[in-house]
C-alpha cells in the first residue's frame, strides 16, 4: 500500500511541474515575433533551476531580488519587442550586460514583480573593418572577447580595461578608464556611433551629426540605462603596441610620504601610474606602451626618470617586457583576483579570451568608495593622508590610486561628452572584498575615511562606473556641471522617466527637484 501512495504521489508532483499558465508577458512577447521557448525564464516552478543559474548576484551586499522574468536578447528587434511589452504591461525594463555593477541595479527594483532583465549575453557579434580601422559591436560582448577579435583581424586595440568578463557597453558608456587611457583616451573617447532603442521602442542611430545631444549624454552617463537601451557600439581602433614596458616595486607603509611627493612630481607625464595599498604594503606599477620606433629609446628613458624620481623600494624593481601577446593573456584577467570567485579557466593564448563567459562561480560581500583628485597635496597634507590611511587598518582593505594623464586630458570636460572628471590627477579607489557577511563597525571605518578624507583632498566627485549607494549626493559627484543639460536631454527623450529602474538614473526635470 505504501508503494502505491508514493507513486500517486509522484505523478501529482510531475503534473504540477509541466503544467504552467501562459502569461501576458508570453503573450506580448509573441505577438511581436519574440521566440519565448527559448528565450523567455520566468521565475515560476517549472524554470526554477534554469532560473536560478541565470539569476545568479556575486554581490551579497543588498537585499537578493527575484525579477518576474529574463529574456535573452539576440538583436535590436528583440529589445524593441521588450520595450513594447514593457509599456503595455507596466513593468520595468532593465538591460543587463556582464553582470559586474556594484549595486543591484541590473535586476530592477524591489518590486520583482514588475521587472523584466533583458540579458544580453547572447547579442555579442564583434566585426572588425580592418579598412576604416573601426569595431561594430554588440552590446552583449565582453571585453575578453573584443580583446581578442581586435587582435586576431588586425592586430588592433581599443582602451579596454583588463577584467575580461567586464561587459562592454557598460564599461564603455560610463567612461572606461583603463591602463591604455593615457595613450588612446577613454573608451568614450573612441565611440563614433551608438545604436539605441528609446522609450518608445524606436531604433535610433546616435553620432555627431545625428542625435547630437545623446551622443554627448551616452558617453559618461551611459550605463544607468537612463535614456534608453543601447544596442550597438562603433568604436574606434589603435595599432597594438609594439611591446609594453612594466616595473614593479614595493614599498613598505612608512614610505609613503616619499612614494606619494614622487608622484606628484610626475603626475603629469605620459605613462600609466598604478600604486595599491593592502597590508601596509605598498605596490607601485609604471607602464608605458611602445610603438616600434620608440619601443628601446623614449618610453624607457620617460619610466626611468620617473623610478630615480621615486625613493629606493625595499625590494629591486622588477622590470617585464611584454609583447602585446603577453599582455592578453597576462593582463587580461576573468575576474578579480579572489579565487572563491574565479571560474576554472586557463588563459595560456589569446584564443582563450573567448572562454570567458561569466563574472565568476560564486559570491562575496563587497563594497567600494571612490573619488577624484585634482589638486596636488602640500607636504603637510602628505603627511594627514598618511595618518588617515593609517588608521583604517582593515585586513580586507584595498586602495588603489591610478593617475589621468596623456590622452584623457585631450578632451573638454563639458563640450566632447558628459564625462565630467578630465581635470582629475588621479582617481582613488577603495574597496572591502569579504566572503559572505558584512561587519557594520567594520562598514562604518570606510565610511568614515571617505568623509574625512574630503578636508585633505577637497574631493567632490566620484567614478559613476563605481557604483556607490550610499552617496546621497551621487549624481552631483558623478556629473558635476554636466548634471542639469543631462537632466535636460533625459526630459527630452524620455519625458515620463520610462527608463528609471536604476536607483541613480538621471531624473527628468518634473521629478529631478533641480
Amino acid at each position: 500500500m505504501e508503494k502505491v501512495l508514493l507513486s500517486i504521489t509522484l505523478l501529482t508532483c510531475t503534473a504540477c511541474l509541466t503544467i504552467v499558465e501562459t502569461s501576458e508577458l508570453t503573450d506580448c512577447l509573441v505577438e511581436l515575433g519574440v521566440d519565448v521557448d527559448s528565450n523567455l525564464i520566468e521565475r515560476n516552478v517549472a524554470s526554477n533551476s534554469v532560473y536560478a543559474d541565470i539569476n545568479f548576484q556575486w554581490q551579497e551586499r543588498g537585499a537578493y531580488r527575484h525579477p518576474k522574468a529574463y529574456l535573452l536578447i539576440h538583436s535590436a528587434t528583440d529589445v524593441q519587442a521588450a520595450v513594447k511589452c514593457g509599456r503595455r504591461l507596466g513593468l520595468e525594463i532593465v538591460a543587463r550586460n556582464g553582470g559586474h555593477g556594484y549595486i543591484k541595479s541590473a535586476y530592477g527594483h524591489s518590486n520583482d514583480d514588475n521587472t523584466l532583465i533583458l540579458d544580453l549575453k547572447a547579442f555579442k557579434s564583434i566585426v572588425v573593418d580592418e579598412q576604416a580601422r573601426t569595431a561594430t559591436v554588440d552590446p552583449g560582448a565582453l571585453l575578453g572577447h573584443v580583446a581578442y577579435e581586435l587582435w586576431e583581424n588586425g592586430n588592433f586595440i581599443f582602451p579596454y580595461g583588463i577584467c575580461g568578463s567586464v561587459g562592454i557597453s557598460g564599461f564603455a558608456l560610463g567612461g572606461g578608464h583603463t591602463i591604455l587611457a593615457y595613450k588612446l583616451g577613454m573608451a568614450i573617447d573612441n565611440i563614433i556611433e551608438l545604436e539605441m532603442v528609446n522609450a518608445n521602442a524606436e531604433l535610433l542611430t546616435i553620432n555627431n551629426e545625428t542625435n547630437t545631444n545623446l551622443f554627448w549624454a551616452l558617453r559618461g552617463a551611459g550605463a544607468t540605462g537612463s535614456f534608453g537601451i543601447v544596442t550597438k557600439l562603433v568604436l574606434q581602433l589603435h595599432p597594438a603596441p609594439h611591446q609594453i614596458i612594466n616595473i614593479d616595486l614595493e614599498y613598505n607603509f612608512e614610505q609613503f610620504h616619499d612614494v606619494y611627493s614622487a608622484y606628484q612630481a610626475s603626475v603629469n607625464e605620459s605613462f600609466n601610474y598604478r600604486f595599491t595599498l593592502n597590508k601596509g604594503v605598498i605596490k607601485a606599477t609604471i607602464s608605458d606602451m611602445q610603438n616600434v620606433t620608440e619601443a628601446e629609446t623614449i618610453g624607457a628613458q620617460r619610466i626611468q626618470q620617473a623610478i630615480e624620481l621615486l625613493p629606493a623600494p625595499i625590494s629591486p624593481p622588477k622590470q617585464t617586457l611584454l609583447t602585446f601577446t603577453d599582455f592578453l593573456t597576462k593582463y587580461m584577467y576573468v575576474t578579480r583576483g579572489f579565487s572563491y570567485i574565479r571560474p576554472s579557466l586557463n588563459i595560456s593564448e589569446p584564443k582563450d579570451l573567448l572562454n570567458i563567459a561569466s563574472y565568476g562561480t560564486g559570491s562575496e560581500w563587497f563594497k567600494a568608495k571612490s573619488l577624484f583628485v585634482n589638486k596636488l597635496l602640500s607636504q603637510s597634507e602628505i603627511m594627514e593622508l598618511e595618518q588617515l590611511l593609517g588608521t583604517i587598518s582593515l585586513p580586507d582593505l584595498y586602495i588603489s590610486l591610478e593617475t589621468f594623464s596623456g590622452k584623457v586630458n585631450d578632451f573638454h570636460p563639458q563640450i566632447h561628452s558628459s564625462f565630467i572628471h578630465r581635470d582629475a590627477y588621479f582617481d582613488l579607489f577603495v574597496y572591502m572584498v569579504r566572503e559572505k557577511s558584512d561587519d557594520p563597525d567594520v562598514s562604518a571605518k570606510l565610511n568614515e575615511f571617505f568623509d574625512k578624507s574630503k578636508r585633505i583632498l577637497n574631493h567632490t566627485a566620484s567614478y559613476q562606473n563605481y557604483a556607490d549607494d550610499e552617496m546621497s549626493d551621487a549624481l552631483e559627484r558623478y556629473y558635476g556641471a554636466n548634471l542639469p543639460r543631462l537632466i535636460d536631454i533625459k526630459t527630452e527623450v524620455d519625458p515620463d522617466n520610462f527608463f528609471n529602474s536604476n536607483p541613480q538614473s538621471i531624473p527628468i526635470k518634473s521629478s529631478s527637484g533641480h
